[in-house]
């Protein structure tokens, strides 16, 4: 029979003392350290005495001590839980005189190379970076696809579980990137991912040899995935970001792998150029390097015609295309791909399958099913409209209120921009002079990987209504000419 608690509760012998003492104490100190945690609920007296194959008088008795003395309190009508013992030695960690912490590996030693994503304050007003505005997501279709996959599963009671991912979802996404981003590609050289965080992880896995490999990466850039590489062992390698986007000719030869933002650079905000890319693309195919393209947000585009993936461009089979539906759809779906050379695939699958095995089959059903049906292209194109609306708010909002103090950088695709600073102003200084009056919004410096970072500010416009934007920018303004007067700029 299983047993009634998960303690080894020994009994008395006939030196030891009474049962009631004994069962107490080790009820008692199982409470002290935590193993019997508050709320838990007891087995009834009738129950445990079964269990212990002692009479059930000694159960009430070791119960009604223990009530007495506070560890377990009774209930009417719904039995005897354990007590909240407030005691220091309970709530603070053991201390322990042989320091292993050595035993981590360096990197996850240094906190300052294992970079956190910063908590963005609360505020009234914020300009929440990489948040699509999940309120107008078309839940209920999301829940018809779900359910259908669940029905679909429960008809075969079979799962066809793959590490590289659902077939039939790998043929929708290769779809969707082909209607949206005019990728080409095929089925069988897509891995589905659980975000695009894992898909860079699994990349630089097979691509990066610790102590050896360096990575190119924008500077400034996404800190998350530096912190992939890092973690690698590869040496990061900052190349300079302007207004035409990744400077290519800046690029060291000795460097085996190309991290680039290039149709939404994270954080700037601009587009590589068609002449970048072209020189990017030549670059790798010289120096027999590959290139990481992350394209986290691009299906939003706000204007003009669409930018062309390094992907599209591709000719050599060099280019890793990685994608995600946190940000078109929602952030918890946690289901991004990779588009990856045919060279690389099947290391890719097999680095996934050590990993985790592969992604759940009825989310990934379901996602294909959105896809197929059109749902997913529609709820694209309706918010396009609102994001571009948002995004010429915040530009019309800058321009007239801000237009000595920032330059607004300009933005083709994407649910963030960014503005520069026109005054000799810390940027960090000002989010928190903001942040007083109730405004959220983030520094270039926040987000980077380190180099030369212009100071600026990010403002992530997915989740913040058009008034409110232009309230904010109200707001922002006023902190702006208050902090100029006072430094006599």
């Amino acid at each position: 029979m299983d047993p009634i608690l998960a303690l080894d509760i020994k009994l008395p012998s006939v030196l030891q003392g009474n049962k009631v003492d004994v069962i107490s104490r080790q009820l008692s100190q199982a409470i002290l350290d935590g193993r019997l945690r508050e709320n838990i609920k007891m087995p009834s007296s009738r129950a445990l005495a079964q269990a212990l194959n002692v009479s059930r008088n000694t159960i009430i008795f070791t119960y009604d001590n223990l009530i007495s003395q506070g560890y377990l309190v009774s209930k009417v009508g719904d039995g005897t839980y354990v007590a909240d013992v407030f005691l220091p030695e309970k709530r603070s960690p053991k201390k322990n005189n042989n320091d292993s912490s050595n035993l981590i590996a360096e990197h996850w030693r240094n906190k300052e190379q294992a970079f956190e994503m910063p908590h963005q304050p609360n505020a009234k007003y914020v300009f929440r970076l990489g948040s699509p505005d999940i309120s107008r997501f078309p839940f209920s279709d999301w829940r018809r696809h779900l359910s259908k996959s669940v029905r679909q599963i429960e008809s075969t009671l079979s799962f066809q579980a793959s590490s590289q991912g659902a077939e039939r979802l790998r043929h929708a996404i290769i779809t969707h990137v082909s209607a949206t981003r005019a990728v080409a590609g095929h089925h069988a050289n897509i891995l589905v991912s659980a975000g695009a965080q894992q898909a860079l992880n699994l990349i630089a896995q097979i691509l990066i040899t610790a102590g050896k490999t360096k990575v190119a990466m924008e500077s400034p850039g996404y800190p998350m995935a530096a912190n992939v590489f890092r973690a690698m062992g590869a040496e990061i390698i900052t190349v300079p970001v302007d207004r035409f986007g990744l400077r290519v000719e800046e690029i060291p030869e000795d460097v085996s792998l190309v991290y680039v933002t290039p149709s939404h650079q994270f954080p700037l905000g601009v587009a590589m150029t068609p002449g970048r890319r072209a020189a990017l693309l030549e670059l790798a195919q010289r120096l027999d390097i590959s290139i990481i393209e992350d394209d986290y947000d691009c299906d939003f585009r706000l204007s003009g015609k669409p930018v062309d993936a390094l992907k599209t461009l591709d000719r050599d089979d060099r280019v890793f295309y990685v994608g995600t539906f946190s940000k078109n759809m929602l952030p918890d779906i946690k289901i991004g791909y990779v588009i990856a050379p045919e060279w690389a695939i099947e290391a890719l699958v097999t680095a996934k399958f050590q990993q985790d095995w592969g992604n759940s089959e009825i989310q990934q059903q379901a996602l294909a099913s959105f896809i197929e049906s059109g749902d997913l292209f529609r709820h694209i194109r309706k918010m396009r409209r609102v994001y571009a609306e948002r995004y010429q708010v915040l530009k019309v909002a800058i321009a007239e209120r801000c237009e000595q103090y920032l330059e607004l950088l300009p933005v083709h695709t994407g649910l963030h921009a960014t503005a520069l600073l026109k005054i000799p102003l810390s940027a960090r200084e000002v989010c928190s002079a903001a942040l007083q009056r109730d405004l959220s919004v983030r520094a270039i410096e926040d987000l980077s990987i380190g180099g030369d970072v212009p100071e600026g500010l990010l403002f992530g416009f997915g989740c913040i209504e058009p008034n409110q934007i232009s309230e904010a920018i109200t707001i922002l303004a006023d902190v702006l000419k208050t902090m100029a007067c006072r430094h006599n700029l």
